[in-house]
């Protein structure tokens, strides 16, 4: 395959095999491993959902953390057999972006991130991770932008790892299952 800008791509999927988080590795911790899989390339997201507590950022962060040291030549804590692809851009809305001192909520953070992101368009293989997305404001209206933007950015190209308490994202990784 070719993408846009005529660099040779292939479609690996993401495919992580007992993956452990090497923060809390190099912490000393009790890790418990996760094993993730998203197939092909462009226009997917995977839906992650659970109880408070459950490991759905740990997740993400393993997501991240082993994408960002295969692009830096380390080999993450996975089992043989994993496949980590290169991608090209990885944007992350992670963590509670509140400012005080610029009068920034959780959700106005998040808005301007997601910001960015949009408005950067994707080029080439592209891998958003999203932690609570579209949190900090009403509920119905945060699930509605939530979703909005997933598919937004699915419909971009983009390969999304999502994690949410929102049963509409749920709904619509169900039915795109």
């Amino acid at each position: 395959l070719t993408d846009v800008t005529g660099v040779q791509t292939c479609a690996l999927p993401i495919l992580l095999s007992s993956a452990r988080n090497p923060i809390l590795l190099l912490l000393g911790r009790n890790v418990v491993p996760v094993t993730v899989d998203l197939p092909g390339e462009g226009g997917r997201a995977l839906v992650v959902s659970g109880p408070n507590a459950g490991g759905k950022s740990v997740t993400l962060s393993t997501i991240g953390l082993s994408v960002a040291m295969v692009r830096h030549g380390l080999l993450p804590p996975v089992m043989p057999g994993s496949v980590v692809p290169w991608y090209d851009e990885v944007f992350t809305v992670i963590g509670d972006p509140t400012n005080m001192e610029q009068a920034v909520s959780t959700f106005t953070g998040q808005l301007a991130r997601l910001e960015q992101i949009l408005d950067r368009r994707v080029r080439g293989r592209t891998l958003v991770l999203l932690d609570e997305l579209a949190t900090g404001t009403e509920p119905r209206k945060g699930e509605a932008l939530a979703t909005a933007v997933v598919e937004a950015l699915v419909g971009e190209g983009a390969e999304c790892v999502v994690a949410t308490h929102y049963d509409q994202l749920k709904r619509l990784a169900d039915a795109d299952a």
